[in-house]
């Protein structure tokens, strides 16, 4: 489980700086800490959110084991079409931001938002959702609470990853510390 973890950060980590490289190139104007939090919340409803309301995460051990794969399967598509549209939203609005004047930049992002809502609806309505029926012994307000709080620790983790991010550059370029630093103390001379 462990290594599994590994990977997911691994991935969420590889996800969200993309976004904000996308984000960096789109929106020149902008402060690290804005393209932190958007690069963030595209990666939260790209992978975790959009992907949650498509299938709905249920407490470990229900479901069948017959349907185990088809079930990642749909999911993993469904993550990686959701995440590389996303990717390519914020793309498309780094070429309006680049090649538009400022007076028709609001109608081609409109195009923008119109070609991802079919991209996504599509997405949604052409993969199969495969849905397991709970066992009776299961509450339902059980399940809801699963699923409400993995939705919020997604979200905890996708702006973990982007402000934590942030913080350690701004810590690093700002020669920030957390303790003052004397001259010839013990911490000081040890680092």
């Amino acid at each position: 489980m462990s290594v599994g973890l590994a990977v997911v950060g691994v991935l969420c980590a590889a996800v969200f700086t993309g976004l904000y490289h996308l984000m960096r190139n789109a929106t020149p104007g902008w402060n690290p800490w804005a393209w932190a939090a958007v690069a963030g919340l595209l990666g939260f409803w790209g992978v975790s959110l959009y992907t949650q309301i498509k299938f709905p995460l249920n407490p470990p051990g229900i479901g069948s084991e017959g349907t185990l794969l088809a079930r990642q399967g749909f999911q993993f598509l469904f993550i990686a079409v959701s995440t590389l549209s996303v990717a390519v939203v914020v793309y498309g609005v780094g070429v309006v931001n680049r090649t538009s004047a400022a007076s028709g930049r609001w109608l081609r992002y409109g195009g923008i938002g119109f070609a991802y809502t079919v991209v996504a609806l599509l997405l949604a309505f052409a993969l199969p959702g495969v849905r397991d029926a709970a066992p009776d012994w299961l509450p339902p307000e059980l399940t809801i609470m699963f699923r409400t709080f993995t939705a919020g620790g997604h979200f905890l983790l996708w702006m973990g990853i982007a402000f934590a991010t942030i913080g350690y550059r701004y810590y690093r370029e700002r020669d920030v510390h957390a303790y003052p630093q004397v001259p010839g103390s013990a911490r000081a001379t040890s680092a």
